[in-house]
């Protein structure tokens, strides 16, 4: 606990500067004055606090720095096959077997049709497909395997 202490004193005044400072050449210099690491280390104690506020303040302030956060940890998703689809891609695959136009899906998304249009170019490459008759048929494929496996 000593070790959270001694780091939330050192590291919250000097994200608070960070925050504060006017122009992007002050933030730059502040960053390169500080390294990366000290902020990183405040960023693990307040994951292991569980300080959510704490740690989204701190990754905005991180931001604003130009600095980003990844998300850590190995991906777990397969890279091909429908498994390896996001929930997003998903949807807008069942959205495209319906019927419907790429500004459709975006309405109902609240996404853009541009947005529709990579999710589906991402789609296709997973699937290993060109068209959009190939994804719904591949989509009917899979809801009658879906519901024959649900009826029995």
């Amino acid at each position: 606990m000593w070790l959270a202490y001694r780091l939330l004193v050192t590291v919250v005044p000097w994200l608070a500067l960070l925050a504060r400072s006017s122009s992007p050449k002050d933030t730059e210099m502040l960053a390169l004055r500080h390294e990366v690491a000290v902020p990183r280390q405040a960023i693990a104690v307040y994951e292991r606090l569980d300080a959510a506020r704490d740690l989204a303040r701190a990754d905005s302030v991180l931001r604003q720095a130009g600095i980003r956060r990844g998300i850590r940890g190995a991906r777990n998703r397969p890279r091909f096959g429908w498994e390896s689809l996001t929930p997003t891609e998903a949807t807008v695959a069942g959205l495209v077997a319906d019927g419907l136009t790429n500004p459709q899906i975006g309405e109902r998304l609240f996404v853009s049709r541009r947005t529709v249009q990579t999710h589906l170019a991402h789609v296709f490459a997973k699937l290993g497909i060109s068209s959009r008759t190939q994804l719904a048929a591949e989509v009917a494929r899979r809801r009658d395997s879906t519901e024959a496996a649900a009826d029995s």
